[in-house]
């Protein structure tokens, strides 16, 4: 799904290099639906909250499941060798110093 926002060069950029990205960014490659200040946070979710859940119907969650079903296939196909795969790297030595760094430099923030 991530790859799919994106699109595949950014989904590459982020994940690979870890970059961090701006709010203003992240809105413009469609990460975040909108931004807003801290102050007004609670009261901006709690709106989304409800407008969301006055729209839940059957066809609404029929139109979801369509419009999503070509990449829940192949994450259902790939599933158990991309997660083999993602655990093997994130736990490998060289993934745990690259999330130890990466850990490091998000606190110094």
């Amino acid at each position: 799904v991530f790859q799919y926002v994106t699109g595949t060069r950014n989904a590459e950029d982020l994940l690979l290099k870890a970059r961090l990205i701006s709010p203003d960014e992240a809105l413009r490659m469609g990460l975040v639906d909108e931004l807003c200040s801290s102050e007004n946070l609670l009261d901006v979710t709690l709106e989304r909250i409800a407008v969301a859940a006055s729209l839940f119907s059957p066809q609404q969650i029929e139109t979801k499941r369509i419009l999503r079903e070509k990449t829940l296939g192949i994450f259902e196909n790939n599933l158990n060798k991309d997660t083999a795969l993602i655990l093997d790297s994130w736990f490998s030595e060289s993934g745990q110093k690259r999330l130890e760094a990466l850990y490091n430099k998000l606190s110094q923030k």
